[in-house]
């Protein structure tokens, strides 16, 4: 059966095919052209391997609800702008575009008509039953401070993972394996290490300030405006509006969207960041503008290696951001 990471890259491949189809069939003269790149032939192959019919056609399902709705609220996907070319040019981005801030799995574009440069596009995050946001790591030798904040971890960052570090190496120079072989990890290894990410977020943003709060929240979701589309089981999927610089829902000429996404404000204060009740392996980082994160540490891999993975996901966002659940039947 195929595993998450497979199951999502399937569904970046519907995402594109859906929205292929709406440009196909909208009858307003505007052409699709699909960038056949070696993304675009690793999500094939991932579709094409669903050994399941039935879970295909959710998935197909899916993606044409959201090309549709997709289409009310971006008229440029459909109609002729004067100054821009009438081809929409679709493609599956590479995993490493996300390791440098880019979230978007899929991309619409149209260039100029007078240059080869883009003049519009629009992004989609695309997820199959997990609304994770990311899943960074943390070992002894990545600085979370840079990587995550644009501003580098302190010693007493390193000093307080180290001790941490240095048990999970002794475990495996003793022979321990696995970590189900590892007793009390989740106040051993787990606490220690989100205790050290927290106190070193809560120096740099004593230090530093609001831009901590906005770094923080580019790095987890990008700075590229975008929609983030959620398959949701067999029966719903959900989109989310990320309008930080104004680009969505922009005009196409006297066709105006049938919804508008609102702008939303990047949060400027952390108001404070706690375990989660009766958890070791959970802290929430409450901030202004309605925005709130959960981070888990867990391990990555059955084996026990020197680094931990991090699922980051968004448990508070604005009140103004545009959400929409779309049934599938």
């Amino acid at each position: 059966m195929p595993n998450q990471t497979e199951h999502g890259k399937a569904f970046e491949f519907a995402c594109l095919k859906g929205l292929e189809n709406i440009i196909a069939t909208s009858g307003q003269g505007v052409k699709c052209h699909v960038e056949i790149n070696e993304t675009y032939k690793i999500a094939n192959r991932f579709f094409d391997a669903i050994p399941n019919q039935k879970h295909k056609d959710v998935l197909l399902a899916a993606s044409r609800k959201m090309a549709t709705k997709l289409a009310d609220l971006e008229p440029r996907l459909i109609y002729p702008v004067k100054g821009l070319r009438d081809i929409i040019d679709l493609e599956i981005q590479p995993d490493e575009k996300g390791i440098h801030g880019d979230v978007r799995d899929v991309l619409a574009l149209r260039i100029l008509l007078k240059s080869e440069k883009i003049g519009w596009e629009i992004g989609i995050s695309c997820k199959h039953n997990h609304k994770a946001v990311k899943h960074q790591r943390i070992s002894p030798r990545i600085d979370i401070g840079s990587q995550w904040l644009n501003s580098p971890s302190d010693i007493e960052y390193f000093n307080e993972i180290t001790p941490v570090f240095t048990l999970i190496d002794s475990l495996r120079k003793s022979g321990t394996q696995k970590w189900l072989e590892v007793k009390n990890k989740d106040t051993s290894i787990y606490k220690p290490l989100l205790e050290a990410i927290k106190n070193q977020i809560e120096r740099l943003d004593k230090s530093k300030g609001q831009s901590i709060c906005s770094n923080f929240l580019a790095y987890l979701i990008g700075k590229n405006d975008f929609y983030k589309v959620v398959l949701e089981g067999k029966k719903d999927v959900s989109i989310q509006g990320f309008n930080f610089n104004g680009t969505l829902t922009q005009p196409a000429d006297s066709h105006v969207p049938k919804h508008r996404v609102s702008v939303l404000k990047l949060p400027s204060k952390i108001y404070k960041i706690e375990f989660k009740d009766n958890s070791n392996n959970t802290i929430h980082i409450i901030m202004d503008e309605g925005w709130s994160i959960s981070m888990r540490i867990h391990n990555a891999s059955t084996r026990i290696e020197n680094s931990l993975k991090l699922d980051v996901q968004l448990i508070g966002v604005p009140q103004t951001q545009y959400r929409e659940i779309l049934p599938l039947a």
